[in-house]
């Protein structure tokens, strides 16, 4: 007689990946400007236009999406929008010359003072938006950050033409404005 615990193969078995749930609550308070999270596409899509990938972008960096499923997510899709080759040693992307090739790189950046205030952003006041042309948005924000840092950030997102990317938009430049002197 056959043994049928057995006879399933293990390949068959449903596979769940359990989810990390991001620790601790943000310490700014839900109601903002911000308004209602998009849908939560973490790579740059078809369908989205130069507006929506700049709204997506900016709501991942507030950690504002709903079921979030890991700390990461912020980074890791600005990652998936950023105009960075990997091969190219040099890249402008944050605004000073830089080797941004690999993920970590990136990271670091992202965790560094400049840009460690768009990291769970309080409030996002959005200070204008450009339409440059049919395929470049620019877009400059002012972003009070949680440790109640205050910064103005600039965000150019391109259409792409030609390659894997055909007619994506994808950010090409994130750069933090000089101090308001006041």
């Amino acid at each position: 007689m056959p043994n049928t615990a057995l006879s399933t193969p293990l390949l068959a078995l449903p596979f769940r990946p359990r989810r990390r749930r991001r620790p601790g609550a943000s310490a700014c308070s839900a109601a903002d400007d911000s308004g209602s999270a998009p849908a939560r596409p973490l790579r740059p899509t078809f369908g989205l236009s130069g507006t929506e990938a700049l709204e997506l972008q900016w709501a991942v960096l507030a950690g504002r999406l709903k079921d979030e499923p890991y700390f990461g997510l912020a980074v890791e899709t600005l990652w998936n929008f950023a105009v960075v080759d990997m091969f190219e040693a040099k890249s402008v992307f944050f605004g000073s010359t830089m080797d941004l090739g690999q993920y970590e790189r990136f990271k670091r950046v992202m965790h560094s003072l400049p840009f460690r205030t768009l990291l769970g952003h309080c409030k996002r006041e959005v200070l204008s938006t450009l339409v440059v042309s049919d395929s470049e948005v620019r877009q400059r924000v002012r972003v009070t950050g949680l440790r109640r840092e205050v910064a103005c950030y600039t965000m150019v997102v391109t259409r792409q033409l030609g390659g894997l990317r055909d007619g994506y938009w994808l950010t090409q430049r994130l750069t933090r404005d000089e101090e308001e002197q006041e």
